[in-house]
């Protein structure tokens, strides 16, 4: 299961870093305390501040893989304040994954009806 499935968050590009675009409700991303803006800085120590939206989700790929992975801790910064956020990853259920789809899909539909339908 990849990083983005675990913890229930979706990451964009924003300058030279990755950031939170979205948090579901009741994910673990969401029980961890991540925001709309978090900058992604750093994960178990990795610094990711300068990482592409791929290679962070490698780094947490990496961690998750090792048998002993529990507990991952990411470092974000947020209103130019840096806050570390204690994440647990945990597989999701089926209506976790339903809030998901659907909160993609409306945002997908948002962002095509604020560029307007090409004819």
């Amino acid at each position: 299961m990849s990083a983005s499935r675990r913890y229930g968050r979706c990451s964009r590009a924003v300058s030279t870093s990755a950031s939170v675009k979205t948090v579901v409700p009741e994910s673990p991303a969401w029980r961890a305390g991540f925001d709309i803006g978090d900058r992604l800085m750093s994960v178990n120590g990795s610094v990711t501040s300068q990482a592409s939206i791929k290679e962070f989700k490698q780094i947490v790929n990496q961690i998750l893989e090792k048998p002993q992975a529990g507990r991952i801790y990411i470092i974000v910064q947020r209103q130019g304040i840096l806050k570390k956020l204690d994440a647990h990853p945990e597989p999701y259920s089926r209506a976790q994954i339903d809030k998901i789809v659907a909160q993609h899909l409306l945002e997908a539909h948002t962002v095509t009806a604020q560029q307007g339908t090409p004819r």
